[in-house]
């Protein structure tokens, strides 16, 4: 009898080692997952996610930029933000004069007087100016009516951008997002 007591308890596994074979198993699967999710993340990122972007128009604004600005931002240019990030193209806004990117009107700024009263001032054009421009990019819209630039930063009216082309940096705030369809 104490012979088969000893030959059952040789044959069990101790506590500890079913631990680390619990263990390992584990592990196994959060390694699984982990690969799982890049697999997921990378595929989206190639192909599959460029069959999910559509072409987008994004308007903004320049205020109160310098007056030769525009003379150094033409339809056709290449948008980036400060970190190179590629927004997308400038497109052009006037019909009557060919390859202007943008609209530009007087720049109005509201400053106080001697007294702490608000007042509007205007820029002659040849000082300060505002302008309004459109962009060509591509993203996706979600469901809630926000923008993402290629499926991964949101763009939405309000928000302030430091941009630059190849021959000038400016601050452009979005006015809106419509899409252009897929394409």
């Amino acid at each position: 009898m104490k012979a088969e007591q000893k030959n059952i308890k040789s044959h069990a596994v101790p506590a500890q080692k079913r631990g680390n074979v619990l263990d390992l198993l584990i592990l196994l699967l959060l390694v699984a997952a982990i690969i799982a999710i890049g697999y997921r993340y990378y595929t989206l990122s190639g192909q599959g996610k460029s069959e999910l972007l559509s072409d987008a128009e994004i308007s903004f604004e320049i205020t109160d930029a310098v007056f030769t600005l525009p003379s150094y931002v033409q339809a056709g240019d290449a948008l980036y933000m400060e970190d190179g990030t590629y927004l997308g193209v400038l497109q052009d806004n006037n019909a009557e004069d060919e390859n202007t990117a943008l609209y530009v009107s007087a720049a109005t700024v509201i400053t106080t007087d001697e007294d702490g009263n608000y007042i509007r001032i205007s820029y002659p054009d040849s000082s300060r100016v505002d302008c309004i421009g459109t962009l060509l990019c591509r993203g996706t819209f979600e469901q809630d009516g926000s923008f993402l630039l290629d499926g991964t930063m949101h763009l939405t009216p309000g928000s302030a951008i430091r941009v630059h082309t190849e021959t000038a940096a400016f601050t452009v705030a979005i006015i809106s997002c419509t899409s252009k369809g897929v394409s």
